[in-house]
């Protein structure tokens, strides 16, 4: 993970609020949904910036694919059909709310 992180930032940078989201300010941002895999190496902190979504008291869901590895969504495979449709129907609601 430090040698991809190194390919886009160095170190000194990756507090930065215009690099890491996971220190901004999450205050009023629109609804969010939040997919990731079990096998992901990004599965902590997908997890953990859902939580701070919902801290921030802003909408949100998770939804968490058994097995699904880091971009699985686009793999011709029937759980990234899954996550298509989930994220289609969130879509859905949230523009017609």
């Amino acid at each position: 993970m430090d040698w991809c992180m190194d390919l886009f930032v160095s170190k000194d940078k990756r507090s930065d609020l215009d690099v890491s989201p996971l220190y901004a300010d999450l205050k009023g941002l629109p609804p969010a949904l939040f997919s990731v895999g079990t096998i992901d190496p990004l599965l902590d902190d997908t997890l953990f910036m859902y939580c701070r979504w919902l801290a921030a008291g802003n909408e949100a869901e998770i939804a968490v694919y058994p097995g699904a590895t880091h971009a699985f969504s686009l793999m011709p495979i029937a759980i990234a059909q899954q996550a298509s449709e989930r994220c289609a129907s969130f879509m859905t609601r949230v523009i017609n709310t």
